[in-house]
């Protein structure tokens, strides 16, 4: 079973900056959304996250003297935290969240090393409650944001009229902080305000920004971000100048902040057959995008189209280049056909973002996660949402 089977239904509660504490039992193991947000701003627990990030509290660890140590043993570099307040232990097993950077900041030593067996409950002691309370603090201010890019498919008025496809829809939207939208096509510009409204009747509340429709022929479309209010704060928008037509539907620009995280999202829908020309142009666009808000943290998200015959994976060249982080890797597929293609892409500069990224991305198969059928899967569209993670709260440029 292992730790990380253990604890994924045990998360701290608002209770935690006030002292109280408790755990789910084995009963509320199931996916309840509701139960898996610990705080938007924590970066503790977010959501499909928690297997791999678990924070344990409480003032009684005996449960995990059976704990079979085989199994304990299969967890690599988890890092043990325990610290005491007002008389309650509380222990951390994180991965990812803490970094040797961290350790300087907080002036403690903390190791990352593999576990031989259960963890001691207290591994050391702080002089006095205050440091406690600054080390929690420290915790509630690192935080994630989950950014995802989603082609809905020929999202217009025949789409959103369907209820069973927008719930999915709606639902897909609701597992990310930040969504960049592609080929919504509606002349009447009606359907990234309806969508938005219809997501928001959840618990989650979402707003919205929108391009111009863009196209050199009469099949136009609107780039569109949804985005949790809570979190992400809008800072400016544009659609990239081009002067020299390289893009059938020019990228929109949106500059973005998260708790201290400033980022520009670059959303694109290249055009299959000019793919090669409209991706090496793409580092225009990078360069006009960190010129214009003074930003280095710039991310490009969207329909790339970028494998099977419309492009070359060969290619190294441009956005290509080794200076750039494909998080959505070659070898995977982003598609609900029955090609293996993978067309959906989120880049950015190594130099500026990695530090940046957490390391996390992947593709959100919603038909897998839901339990949707094929025929119905592709009514919500023939692309997959795929996604990356970004830390918080520690932006350095």
């Amino acid at each position: 079973m292992g730790i990380n089977g253990l604890f994924r239904g045990l998360l701290v509660s608002s209770a935690f900056l006030f002292g109280g504490f408790g755990c789910y039992d084995e009963s509320s193991i199931e996916r309840k959304e509701s139960e898996l947000v610990l705080d938007n701003n924590s970066g503790i627990e977010r959501d499909d996250v928690i297997l791999e990030k678990d924070l344990v509290y409480g003032s009684d660890l005996d449960f995990l003297d059976g704990l079979d140590d085989s199994d304990v043993r299969k967890v690599p570099d988890v890092l043990s935290i325990s610290y005491g307040r007002e008389g309650l232990d509380y222990k951390v097993f994180e991965r990812g969240l803490f970094y040797e950077r961290f350790s300087d900041e907080i002036g403690i030593d903390i190791e990352m090393d593999l576990m031989e067996g259960v963890p001691k409950r207290e591994l050391w002691e702080f002089p006095d409650d205050s440091d406690s309370l600054w080390l929690e603090s420290s915790l509630f201010s690192k935080g994630l944001v989950k950014i995802a890019s989603f082609n809905v498919q020929v999202f217009g008025k025949s789409k959103r009229d369907d209820g069973e496809v927008m719930d999915v829809l709606s639902d897909i939207v609701r597992e990310f902080d930040i969504v960049a939208i592609q080929e919504l096509r509606d002349e009447s510009e009606m359907t990234l305000p309806f969508f938005v409204d219809r997501i928001n009747e959840g618990d989650r509340k979402y707003d919205f920004v929108g391009s111009p429709r863009i196209g050199r022929t009469r099949s136009k479309e609107r780039y569109g971000f949804i985005y949790d209010r809570e979190l992400v704060s809008l800072n400016g928008s544009y659609v990239f100048d081009d002067s020299e037509d390289i893009f059938e539907r020019e990228p929109f620009v949106c500059s973005f902040s998260s708790n201290g995280f400033d980022y520009v999202l670059v959303n694109v829908h290249v055009k299959p057959g000019d793919a090669k020309r409209e991706i090496m142009g793409l580092e225009r666009v990078v360069e006009d995008a960190s010129s214009k808000f003074l930003e280095d943290d710039v991310i490009v998200l969207g329909d790339f189209n970028s494998d099977g015959s419309y492009f070359s994976e060969d290619d190294k060249i441009g956005i290509r280049d080794v200076k750039y982080y494909w998080a959505i890797g070659d070898e995977v597929d982003t598609t609900l056909g029955l090609l293996d293609l993978t067309y959906d892409r989120i880049v950015f500069k190594n130099e500026f973002t990695f530090s940046d990224f957490t390391g996390e991305s992947g593709v959100f198969r919603f038909d897998e996660v839901y339990g949707l059928d094929r025929e119905f899967a592709k009514r919500v569209s023939d692309h997959y949402p795929v996604w990356a993670e970004f830390y918080i709260g520690r932006d350095e440029d």
